[in-house]
């Protein structure tokens, strides 16, 4: 956010420049200067990785994306209407967002593949897969329970005392 603000003091700045009677006037050098800058931004802001862009700009690589996978695998504009829509509904709900669910070449500004995405012919319908598979489970990582002459005296029942004596 101080970035944000800093780039639009900048701006105010360049626009706002007071003459000797008070008044404020803009020229044509400091719509120049604006430009560069607002151009430096832009060439900023486009070579982000993929995890640094912001929704809106996602979106637009998604729907590119999805009209060449489209191409790439013969889909009625149905399907890629389909696609699409599933591609927006996933990254709303804050999928697709790391960058091992979606190869983006930030060169390029565009994405190369998403590895999780599956078409399923039998149903014909689209799915993200998890990369991961099955998580661990978390008991196994958890240290072995001690077990003392104690507690295993304690926990055993009448007649296994009887025999452990």
């Amino acid at each position: 956010m101080t970035s944000h603000t800093s780039i639009e003091s900048k701006y105010k700045s360049i626009l706002q420049t007071q003459n000797l009677d008070g008044k404020y006037s803009t020229t044509n050098d400091d719509y120049d200067v604006l430009d560069q800058l607002l151009e430096k931004e832009k060439q900023h802001s486009s070579t982000k990785t993929w995890n640094k862009l912001d929704n809106t700009q996602k979106l637009q690589k998604l729907h590119a994306y999805a009209e060449k996978y489209g191409k790439e695998h013969k889909l009625p504009m149905k399907d890629v209407k389909t696609l699409k829509s599933f591609l927006s509904q996933h990254l709303h709900e804050n999928k697709l967002q790391k960058t091992k669910e979606v190869i983006y070449n930030k060169d390029t500004r565009e994405i190369i593949s998403v590895p999780i995405l599956h078409f399923s012919e039998e149903t014909q319908r689209f799915y993200l897969k998890d990369l991961d598979g099955k998580q661990p489970s978390t008991l196994k990582s958890l240290t072995p329970k001690r077990v003392s002459e104690k507690n295993r005296v304690n926990s055993m029942s009448e007649p296994e005392i009887s025999s452990a004596l």
